[in-house]
């Protein structure tokens, strides 16, 4: 049937792929506060995100190993959704913006959501994978053969 070939397309796909999950860029908004401080930072657009984690660019060094709470706005929902996790690596990159004001590329990994949340990520994360590979007919986008 249609959607065990899509299916095993995707597999296919996300077979080739290095990580343990895909990584998507999307055009999402994060904020995000590290406990125990309950402060939450301004919102910031997310590098790329998957189903096990996001890196996304901070103004701050952030430490390796530290809690970090997340609200991303998905779009067409009007809460965000909630994640917890930790930060698994940071590192110093240059600011194309101003050389002069440090800049760091941040990778998190999800532990723990919520399951009403949970569900309305991993459905969003589908739908854009389909979009990003198949054509409306159901066949690999030719960038992707």
């Amino acid at each position: 049937n249609i959607m065990s070939e899509k299916l095993d397309l995707i597999k296919k796909i996300l077979a080739r792929c290095k990580r343990k999950d895909e990584r998507l860029t999307l055009p999402l908004i994060m904020s995000h506060c590290l406990p125990p401080s309950s402060k939450w930072s301004p919102p910031v657009m997310i590098d790329n995100i998957s189903g096990g984690g996001l890196k996304f660019h901070s103004a701050k060094r952030l430490k390796s190993g530290a809690k970090f709470n997340a609200k991303i706005d998905l779009p067409n929902k009007l809460q965000p959704i909630s994640i917890n996790g930790k930060i698994i690596w940071c590192e110093k990159i240059n600011s194309k913006k101003d050389p002069k004001k440090p800049l760091y590329n941040v990778g998190v990994e999800f532990l723990k959501m919520d399951n009403q949340d949970r569900h309305k990520f991993v459905s969003y994360l589908c739908e854009e994978i389909l979009f990003q590979y198949l054509t409306d007919e159901g066949k690999m986008k030719p960038k992707w053969i």
